[in-house]
């Protein structure tokens, strides 16, 4: 049977995973230590943060068919927030998010519906892939210690494009492609509070600032009643900013969080953070997923498309059907 390396564990990889493991033998190496991506879940014993992918929507009727039986289960959900647009610190827009335009979320983590796809797959936690390398028509699978992780027939990147290029091999046939894809950074801080808070949205698209996004975590369908708010900083804002001390990146985007809300800073509980180096692709391809059939690499993402959460299927979904018509 073929063995197929698969990089990341996001739902692109998964994605990928789920529809070619009848058809070959999979393993899947993700440096972290859970399944997810940039959809990912923080906990602790009080508060719960989604600190990448703040919800989905679903237009294709393939993610649709995906989705609908996991929305039956329960683990998606709506999310009817109140929405809002605020344009520098003020607020220039509000709606009510209900079933017409159904924004989605993970119950009671994000990144939960994805244990579904990572059933009865073979994951390797904590195995960050540094080089390949070709011998006698296998490609060997190298982490940072140079020690090797096994050899395989194909291997297929979900990771961002920069990662896959410093991995693949210089003759990969769509490298100049990847070297085009730029993406930017966002740097996300988490606040935790004792009580409550009066706030008059539950998501906001913050335009013209430092911040991009302010949202209510704890509004959320399955998250407990601990008051815990989101905030991700702008792309242009974390590019310039990302090698910042943690601390200042914190100390700045929580004291715009609070002047936009009028709120004290003196009732939180608890601060965290993630620096994201490649949250958002400016420029889109055409193309779902790349297939080398000569070399037997392959590359997909929702960097192929539109950075988006369905687009993380949709190109996962391509590179697996592409593949099939192949091995």
């Amino acid at each position: 049977m073929t063995r197929i390396a698969i990089i990341g564990a996001g739902l692109s990889g998964l994605t990928v995973a789920q529809k070619l493991k009848h058809h070959a033998e999979i393993t899947i190496f993700e440096k972290s230590t859970s399944i997810g991506g940039r959809i990912s879940a923080r906990t602790n014993s009080i508060f719960q943060f989604d600190h990448g992918a703040q919800f989905f929507i679903a237009k294709h009727n393939d993610f649709l068919s995906f989705l609908k039986p996991l929305i039956e289960c329960g683990i998606i959900k709506r999310w009817d927030a109140r929405f809002v647009e605020i344009n520098g610190r003020a607020i220039e827009y509000q709606s009510q998010w209900n079933e017409e335009f159904p924004h989605y979320v993970g119950v009671p983590f994000m990144n939960s519906f994805l244990k579904v796809l990572a059933s009865k797959i073979d994951i390797k936690f904590g195995k960050t892939v540094k080089f390949l390398q070709n011998k006698a028509g296998a490609w060997g699978v190298f982490d940072e210690e140079g020690d090797h992780l096994g050899s395989y027939d194909w291997v297929l990147s979900s990771i961002p494009a920069r990662q896959t290029m410093q991995i693949f091999p210089k003759d990969f046939e769509f490298l100049q492609i990847l070297k085009c894809i730029k993406m930017s950074a966002c740097c996300t801080v988490m606040l935790g509070f004792h009580e409550p808070l009066a706030l008059e949205f539950d998501a906001a698209l913050v335009k013209n600032n430092d911040i991009s996004w302010i949202s209510l975590n704890s509004s959320k369908p399955g998250r407990g009643s601990a008051p815990a708010v989101l905030i991700h900083s702008s792309n242009d804002w974390a590019d310039a900013n990302i090698k910042k001390d943690l601390k200042e990146i914190e100390d700045h985007l929580s004291k715009i969080f609070f002047e936009i809300v009028n709120l004290s800073s003196t009732d939180v509980r608890c601060v965290d953070s993630k620096l994201w180096r490649f949250a958002n692709a400016s420029k889109r391809m055409e193309e779902r997923a790349f297939i080398d059939q000569n070399r037997k690499l392959g590359a997909c993402g929702d960097w192929c498309i539109r950075g988006k959460v369905e687009a993380a299927f949709l190109s996962g979904q391509a590179l697996a059907t592409e593949l099939l018509d192949i091995i």
